[in-house]
């Protein structure tokens, strides 16, 4: 599979260390969990069995600006007596900031399609995930100078006589091609 793009998943708890941090700057996507930037969630709803050092993690996540994919799972419901619907504003917008400001290539977002292990925990509603996702998409992040200078600096180790690394610069300019009768938009 010589053409085959590689993808990790990964809770990102672990992204500080150098060893890893270089293996996931070296596939072709990165996918780092980020479900809220809300401490108190993160230990009662994602349950980290190690410590969970959120600066430190965010701040790993900055360092693959414009070459990561940030996956954020929200929920509605109660754990232990505490709100954990992550819907909510104040769960939202600093999420949104901590996002913005780790620039990823795109975020993905979804909620739990089966039963939860905390029977109080419920998925969101495609209508609610839909509007959340409206607003997001309204207020268009703002890139630096820098991250827009990596993200073309990045091209330059591509080999323009290899097959693969041409489409992977085609794939970088090119989301969609429509072909009509009298037309045709990229």
């Amino acid at each position: 599979y010589p053409n085959a793009n590689v993808c990790v998943l990964t809770n990102a708890t672990r992204i500080m260390k150098p060893d890893i941090k270089r293996a996931l700057l070296k596939v072709d996507r990165a996918c780092l969990k980020l479900d809220t930037v809300d401490i108190d969630y993160i230990r009662a709803v994602d349950r980290p069995t190690s410590r969970y050092d959120l600066n430190g993690i965010l701040e790993a996540m900055r360092e693959f600006t414009g070459r990561c994919i940030i996956q954020s799972m929200f929920l509605k419901g109660t754990v232990n007596g505490r709100d954990v619907d992550n819907l909510k504003e104040n769960f939202v917008l600093p999420w949104v900031e901590a996002v913005r400001s780790i620039a990823p290539l795109s975020v993905d977002i979804y909620t739990v399609s089966r039963e939860t292990p905390i029977k109080t925990l419920m998925p969101a509603t495609k209508e609610e995930l839909e509007v959340k996702i409206a607003c997001e998409k309204m207020a268009k992040p703002k890139l630096t100078d820098e991250q827009v200078r990596h993200w073309i600096v990045r091209f330059r180790m591509l080999d323009m006589t290899k097959k693969e690394h041409r489409q992977k610069l085609i794939d970088s300019f090119v989301n969609a091609i429509y072909l009509y009768d009298d037309r045709v938009i990229i």
